[in-house]
């Protein structure tokens, strides 16, 4: 809940020319995809703070992939809540917006 990125999926990974002893472990803001610059940081930290609260976050934004591309991401941050109801984790996705149906 408080940001820090404790699994990621093959796919940004890779897509980020990533391992996940780069990311595992960091908050999710200062990990590759998000550190390009300080708006994209403020509005990953934004949206894991929001999202800790029990908000779903959702927007189309830009992220770094490998060899500096950027690309837009329909992303999204959602909580995880247990079966009490109490927010466990965050789950965060993303979709390149090309690939969006």
């Amino acid at each position: 809940l408080d940001g820090t990125l404790t699994f990621t999926n093959a796919a940004p990974l890779e897509a980020g020319g990533l391992t996940a002893e780069d990311v595992w472990g960091r908050p999710f803001w200062e990990c590759y995809w998000w550190s390009f610059d300080d708006q994209s940081i403020a509005y990953c930290r934004d949206s894991v703070m929001r999202a800790a609260r029990g908000e779903t976050v959702r927007a189309d934004v830009v992220v770094r992939m490998a060899n500096e591309e950027r690309v837009t991401i329909d992303y999204q941050a959602s909580p995880l809540r247990g079966d009490d109801g109490a927010i466990t984790a965050i789950i965060h996705s993303g979709v390149l917006i090309e690939d969006r149906v």
